[in-house]
């Protein structure tokens, strides 16, 4: 146990020293393919969605933008840093600054009004806690992506986006007062356990208990069609692609909006 905790705790940088590289091994878990015009339908109803998991930011955001939970241009998209003392780039990009300072958090008005999707991990989340206290919450619904959330945390921010607010030692809600200024309904939609606990602080709790798999999802079709990342960044950069991969490739680099109408058109001829 002692040598378990030892690994837990050790550095990245110790981690990673002296190892010989053999390879990447590349994991994707499809998204259902309809899943996007419903956070779309939801949109269009006036419905805010937002995604809060335990997931890396990057793969989180990779999703959102999937579904089309984060709409802005990707090069727009800002992760706020562990500290919480700055703004930088999700991706690599000449779009926004290298960093853009957070002094205050009325400043994510401004910063949503300028086409940028927010991105906030759980412990820049611990770090804005304790610079900002309970004034912080106010803006969380600015964000659409909370990654690397503890499932205390994902309880934290439906109850905060609900209208709660913390006593005075930050601990603990005092149920006996409820913002209404900020008050909006929540429903949230989990299917692990660690959304047990946000499940039951929103107004509405979905819970999938049993997992869609495949559901909605070709993989069959995926496997023959759809070709490796390295397999297709060889063949462009030697100008041997495929048709297959040309539109494969094509596909990944459609826009959210590109993809919705080709969604609802495969809907439509579908019905």
């Amino acid at each position: 146990m002692k040598d378990e905790e030892k690994f837990i705790k050790m550095p990245r940088d110790d981690v990673e020293k002296d190892l010989t590289f053999a390879g990447f091994a590349t994991f994707k878990c499809e998204t259902r393919s309809d899943s996007q015009l419903v956070i779309q339908a939801l949109s269009d109803a006036w419905h805010s969605c937002i995604m809060v998991t335990g997931d890396a930011a990057l793969t989180a955001y990779s999703v959102a933008r999937e579904t089309s939970i984060a709409r802005r241009a990707p090069g727009m998209a800002l992760i706020m840093s562990e500290d919480a003392t700055e703004w930088t780039a999700a991706l690599q990009n000449n779009s926004v600054p290298e960093s853009i300072p957070f002094a205050d958090p009325a400043e994510m008005d401004a910063l949503v009004d300028k086409g940028h999707d927010l991105i906030i991990t759980g412990k820049a989340i611990e770090s804005a806690e304790e610079k900002f206290g309970t004034k912080f919450y106010k803006y969380l619904t600015k964000v659409c992506v909370f990654a690397r959330m503890s499932p205390q945390q994902k309880e934290d921010i439906i109850r905060a986006i609900g209208g709660h607010v913390y006593d005075t030692d930050l601990k603990a809600y005092d149920e006996t007062k409820r913002n209404k200024k900020i008050l909006q309904h929540t429903l949230m939609c989990g299917d692990g356990g660690n959304d047990v606990g946000a499940l039951k602080q929103a107004d509405v709790g979905v819970a999938l208990l049993t997992g869609f798999g495949n559901a909605n999802v070709d993989v069959k079709k995926k496997k023959e069609e759809t070709p490796s990342m390295l397999s297709s960044m060889f063949s462009a950069m030697t100008g041997e692609m495929t048709d297959v991969e040309k539109e494969a490739l094509a596909e990944a680099t459609e826009s959210a909006e590109e993809k919705l109408v080709r969604l609802k058109k495969e809907e439509a001829d579908r019905l």
